[in-house]
């Protein structure tokens, strides 16, 4: 991005978010597979987006967000390439707002990603 200069940039121009700058909770595993992509099939197959609501058991949705992703390999990407880019795409509501405000880079494993949303999720009176 070029230096803005004071002088003559419009005062809006300060204002306004950058899109570049907007950083992400997940950090997505590198992926050397030059033909991989997610695409709108891959996406479209998680219907039953998690909400956040306490009447959902996360367990089972997230037993069910991984039988999904079963169903896609493609070499030389690893489930956790797979499972991070999507999880976003399974999440509405209460659930995504807690993804998107998470702190950035967060999340660098699936495994750190679903136990933080397990215990975010996962209200302790079930255990009981």
């Amino acid at each position: 991005m070029e230096a803005r200069n004071p002088n003559t940039t419009p005062l809006w121009d300060f204002v306004m978010p950058d899109p570049n700058a907007i950083a992400s909770s997940i950090v997505k595993p590198k992926v050397e597979a030059n033909n991989f992509k997610v695409n709108l099939a891959f996406i479209t197959f998680q219907r039953n987006q998690l909400d956040g609501s306490p009447m959902k058991n996360p367990n089972d949705y997230i037993t069910t967000f991984l039988e999904n992703c079963d169903t896609i390999k493609i070499n030389g990407v690893s489930d956790d390439a797979i499972w991070l880019r999507l999880f976003p795409f399974s999440l509405k509501d209460n659930a995504k707002s807690w993804l998107m405000n998470a702190n950035v880079n967060s999340f660098t494993s699936w495994d750190i990603l679903s136990k933080v949303f397990l215990y975010k999720y996962f209200a302790l009176r079930k255990t009981v």
